[in-house]
């Protein structure tokens, strides 16, 4: 896997055992580099998504209240040793409709980027599309995709409901051996978003999710749903060799 300091999302867990498969499809960091945007109209798309997967998509009530919006979070990990390690992420969503955004999330030591990920996400938690670039390396990680679902329920909008997502992924060239995905959620408080941020007006919706691949626990992890803006954010994942903290230091709109 590359060496990027991933935040322990579903991505990232998926990206673990997929590697397995193999890193066919991978491109050159230079073709992407050279023109960003280019890749990412081409790879991350609407039109990207294949028809079946894109019926799958819930449709819901939330309404994003503006087309883009980027935050600049402090990222804070502790591994078994108690060793600490921080990074920051500046995440920028571009609304797509239908809960449907394009996100570019880069990483930064010392204010020099050293890894880019690509992806095409449902509300900021479920990446239907996704792909990391190491900025230090010549080749990309593979293009990773979900090729099934089973099930994907839309984001509540209230405390102590439920939610669920399942469904296949693997690389976007790989026809086989698919890392079988289900995250599990519930929605537990509400509060206001100038908590999370200052910058942010309306209410979050703080929800707490595990994340099972293969039928195997990977991560916990805590998310809130920033209802003027249609999207949520990751604020914690627990896993078994690391602990992250995750604190929003900026919004920019």
């Amino acid at each position: 896997m590359f060496s990027v300091k991933p935040l322990s999302t579903i991505a990232s867990v998926i990206a673990c055992i997929s590697l397995l498969s193999g890193c066919a499809g991978v491109t050159s960091v230079k073709e992407v580099t050279n023109d960003p945007s280019a890749y990412i109209s081409k790879k991350f798309s609407v039109a990207s998504l294949p028809p079946e997967i894109s019926k799958k998509i819930p449709v819901d009530t939330i309404r994003s209240g503006q087309e883009r919006i980027t935050f600049v979070t402090e990222a804070t990990q502790e591994d078994l040793k108690q060793k600490k390690d921080s990074w920051t992420t500046t995440i920028t969503l571009n609304d797509l409709g239908n809960g449907i955004f394009q996100r570019t999330r880069e990483n930064s030591n010392n204010n020099i980027p050293y890894a880019i990920t690509y992806s095409m996400t449902y509300r900021g938690i479920g990446d239907l599309r996704w792909q990391t670039i190491p900025l230090n390396r010549s080749m990309t990680a593979p293009l990773y995709v979900v090729k099934e679902i089973t099930r994907f329920d839309p984001v509540p909008t209230s405390v102590n409901q439920t939610f669920s997502y399942e469904y296949q992924t693997g690389t976007e060239t790989q026809v086989a051996n698919f890392a079988a995905i289900k995250v599990r959620c519930k929605t537990t408080r509400e509060f206001a978003a100038k908590a999370i941020h200052s910058k942010l007006t309306g209410t979050a919706l703080e929800f707490e999710c595990e994340i099972f691949a293969n039928n195997i626990l990977q991560n916990r992890t805590k998310w809130v749903l920033l209802k003027n803006y249609g999207v949520a954010i990751q604020t914690e994942s627990v896993g078994s060799t690391n602990k992250i903290h995750l604190r929003v230091i900026d919004v920019k709109s």
